[in-house]
C-alpha cells in the first residue's frame, strides 16, 4: 500500500494566492527569482508552523499535523481540500496579525494627530475589523472541522456513556 502524502507546496499555493498583492511579501528588489522563491516558502513555512497550533487550540483533530518532515517539506499523510484550505486561511490570518502588530507600534510611537498624517482612522479600524471577521470565521470553521470526520465531513457522534 502506498502512503499518501500533502506537499507544503499544496498548501503555500493556495496561500500565495491570497497574499499575491502584497508588496512586502513578494516584493524583493534586487534578489534573483530563485531567492525569492526560498524566502517565500520560509515566510510561509512560519505561518504554517504557526497555523498547526491554532488547530489544536481549537479541536482535537484525527490526524497528526505535526508530523511533517522538512526535508521533502510533506506531511506524512494525505489533507483532504478542506483541511488545506483550512490551514491557507489560517496561514492568512497569522500573515494578516503581522501587520496588526505593526499598526499597534505605529499607535505607540506616534501622536493621534501624527497617525491621521500617515494612516485614516477608518483605514485602520477597516483593517481591524476585518482581522477580526478572519479570525471568528477561522475558529468556527475549526470547531465545525473538530466536530466532523475528516473524510465523509458526517458529525462525530460520542456515546454519553463514554465520557
Amino acid at each position: 500500500m502506498v502512503e499518501l502524502a500533502t506537499s507544503f507546496d499544496s498548501i503555500y499555493d493556495i496561500f500565495f494566492k491570497r497574499v499575491i498583492n502584497d508588496p512586502d511579501f513578494f516584493g524583493y528588489t534586487n534578489v534573483p527569482d530563485v531567492e525569492t522563491l526560498e524566502l517565500m516558502k520560509a515566510n510561509a513555512f512560519d505561518y504554517m508552523i504557526e497555523s498547526i497550533s491554532t488547530v489544536y487550540e481549537f479541536c482535537t483533530p484525527t490526524v497528526d499535523f505535526n508530523d511533517y518532515d522538512t526535508v521533502v517539506e510533506e506531511f506524512g499523510f494525505d489533507f483532504t481540500k478542506t483541511e488545506i484550505q483550512i490551514f491557507a486561511n489560517l496561514m492568512f490570518e497569522k500573515f494578516l496579525s503581522r501587520d496588526y502588530a505593526k499598526l499597534k507600534i505605529f499607535e505607540k510611537h506616534f501622536t493621534q494627530n501624527e497617525i491621521k498624517m500617515f494612516s485614516p482612522a477608518q483605514e485602520r479600524k477597516t483593517f481591524v475589523d476585518m482581522l477580526s471577521k478572519i479570525t471568528q470565521r477561522n475558529i468556527s470553521t475549526l470547531k465545525s472541522y473538530g466536530s466532523r470526520d475528516r473524510i465523509t465531513n458526517a458529525l462525530l457522534s460520542y456515546n454519553v456513556n463514554d465520557l
